[in-house]
């Protein structure tokens, strides 16, 4: 049965996240959360698209263009990567502030909805499936297409394991990208 927090229980979660010393030192990243968890307060959840975030969060042109700048699903891997471990690292929280792979749409959920969130998602092998991304032989795309994949492929919350993962794909991207 999922909970419905109040505005107020919402931006007090919030604020309590955006004070962390990581989001205070993470200026871009806390203005990403700020700004999609007060859309989706304000009722403007459908408005969140990557170039609304990096247009109007991340103060980015207006010739901002999420097909060829990877910025923001960058920022988003990060951001859900840190708050995982905000959570992880910290108790007595009321509700959790969860932004799920593939949306920038954040979700308030109890404490215990999360935990079960955050096991179901988690890959318990070590036997990645991956589908092979286009690439094109340059280095912005071979970038793209290895935080693509990295986005993909998980191997536990493990730090180290995440390097690999990175590395890992990296590698896949540059073999991909030759003729």
């Amino acid at each position: 049965m999922q909970h419905a927090y109040t505005r107020e229980e919402v931006v007090q979660s919030l604020e309590t996240v955006l004070q962390d010393a990581k989001f205070a030192a993470a200026p871009q990243m806390s203005a990403f959360l700020k700004f999609v968890v007060m859309q989706t307060l304000d009722g403007k959840a459908d408005r969140i698209k990557a170039y609304t975030v990096a247009v109007d969060a991340l103060g980015k042109p207006a010739t901002f263009d999420p097909q060829n700048d990877p910025s923001v699903r960058v920022l988003a891997k990060r951001l859900r990567d840190t708050l995982t471990a905000y959570y992880q690292r910290t108790t007595g929280h009321k509700l959790v502030l969860l932004l799920k792979s593939g949306s920038y749409i954040p979700s308030f959920v109890s404490v215990e909805a999360a935990e079960l969130s955050m096991s179901q998602s988690n890959v318990t092998t070590l036997t990645p499936v991956i589908t092979e991304p286009e690439v094109h032989n340059n280095s912005e795309s071979i970038e793209t297409a290895a935080e693509d994949l990295d986005d993909n492929v998980q191997f536990g919350d493990q730090p180290s394991a995440r390097s690999v993962s990175l590395d890992s794909a990296y590698s896949i991207a540059n073999k991909l990208a030759k003729p």
